[in-house]
């Protein structure tokens, strides 16, 4: 929680996590929702910006954006209605994300 008084996120070691997000190289999915009282949407659109990797993609989730509500932090995966507005796009995003893999496979 430190990193809402510093606005910096530093892990219990001391080290500057927020610096490590460049390197970050994997493919990544960012989900922001309206109605997080929690994380605000700067925070998410900061760290989504400072990624690593060009394989990423940022969803919005609110009434704003087709969803049925707005949803607080944790509602995000456990909320009833987090399956038809939340889970399809985690779902879509980890399909893309695996065809990709299979055509594009890692090299050693």
């Amino acid at each position: 929680m430190r990193w809402i008084t510093t606005g910096r996120y530093v892990g219990a070691d001391g080290r500057d996590r927020g610096r490590q997000l460049g390197d970050v190289h994997t493919p990544t999915l960012v989900v922001q929702v309206d109605g997080d009282n929690f994380v605000p949407p700067g925070s998410v659109t900061d760290a989504y910006e400072q990624l690593g990797t060009a394989d990423k993609d940022l969803v919005v989730i609110g009434k704003d954006h087709g969803a049925s509500r707005n949803y607080r932090h944790a509602d995000i995966l456990l909320a009833p209605s987090a399956v038809y507005d939340v889970h399809p796009h985690v779902v879509g995003w980890l399909n893309r994300a695996s065809e990709a893999q299979v055509a594009e496979p890692l090299t050693p």
